[in-house]
């Protein structure tokens, strides 16, 4: 058995749309094969840091 994994990113949806945009990608890719979501994560944008803060 072979297995692909894959990583997206999705720029610029809501935050409050991450279970959506998870599920609609899910079943999008489900006609090449079963599909698992393994993990998903909600990044809030982050102000540049200087380093040595």
């Amino acid at each position: 058995m072979s297995r692909l994994l894959l990583t997206i990113a999705v720029e610029g949806a809501a935050a409050g749309k991450a279970i959506g945009v998870k599920e609609a990608i899910a079943m999008d890719l489900e006609k090449y094969g079963d599909v698992k979501v393994l993990r998903v994560e909600v990044r809030e944008p982050e102000q540049v840091r200087m380093k040595g803060e």
